[in-house]
Formats: structure tokens, C-alpha cells, sequence
């Protein structure tokens, strides 16, 4: 039983690894190469310099720092307004306390990517 559990998780593990190994692969190739049809699995040549030409392409400091100040803001933000809010559910009493609580923790509850779907629709 054991061994068949582990032979069942290789396996689901080499299937969600191989998306990554192709784009792994695909990056490692020409142009050319890559858009081939039929399509090849492994390189006739690595290609190294294919990294270094998206590094000099596009500004990847600039992605990071934009990506820094997002996070840090929606992290600020987010710890303001839950702290002000777990501040209102714990000391002040008011009508309909339990039910607004019990709202925002179902909203909390849902990840943001289930929002995402419906705005490519």
C-alpha cells in the first residue's frame, strides 16, 4: 500500500513539474527553435544568452521595486484597517456586531483569486 501511494505522488509530482521543465527548456533554445513544428523537447544548442538579452530588454530593477512599494503599501493598509476593525469587534458594542463579523471573516475566507476569474470574462 505504501509503495503504491508513493509511485501514485512521483508520478503527480513529474506531472506538475514538467510545465517547468519545459519553459526551462524552451528558454534554453533559439527562436527559431522553439516555435518549430514538430515541436522539440531538448535544445540542439543551449542558448545562455537568451537571459542576458531579456536582462538588458527590460527594466527587472524597476519590476522590483515597483513590486516592493505594492507590497509594502497593501501590507500597511491591510494591518491599519484590520487592527481598527478587531478594535470595533472587540470593544465596541453595537447592533448587528456578530453578524458583520461573521461577513468580513467569510470574506476573509475567500482567496483573492477567486475574483480574478470573473474579470477576464
Amino acid at each position: 500500500m505504501k509503495i503504491t501511494v508513493h509511485l501514485v505522488l512521483i508520478v503527480g509530482a513529474l506531472i506538475m513539474a514538467a510545465p517547468f521543465a519545459w519553459s526551462l527548456l524552451t528558454s534554453l533554445q533559439s527562436a527559431e527553435e522553439s516555435t518549430r513544428i514538430p515541436l522539440t523537447v531538448l535544445p540542439e544548442k543551449l542558448r545562455w544568452d537568451n537571459y542576458a538579452k531579456v536582462v538588458e530588454l527590460l527594466p527587472f530593477a524597476r519590476f522590483y521595486w515597483n513590486t516592493a512599494i505594492t507590497t509594502l503599501v497593501k501590507v500597511a493598509v491591510c494591518v491599519l484597517l484590520s487592527s481598527m476593525a478587531a478594535y470595533a469587534f472587540a470593544r465596541i458594542p453595537f447592533p448587528g456586531r456578530t453578524a458583520l463579523f461573521l461577513l468580513l471573516l467569510s470574506v476573509m475566507m475567500v482567496p483573492g483569486q477567486v475574483f480574478i476569474i470573473p474579470r477576464i470574462c
